[in-house]
């Protein structure tokens, strides 16, 4: 129960500090 909870919170910050690095990456490098 404990580790399926922790899976979904890490997934959920994961998947929110992957966006946040795309964006700056984006704002960085303008893409076509």
């Amino acid at each position: 129960m404990f580790g399926y909870l922790f899976s979904v919170v890490a997934g959920a910050f994961g998947g929110y500090l992957l966006h946040a690095v795309s964006m700056k990456v984006n704002f960085k490098i303008p893409s076509k």
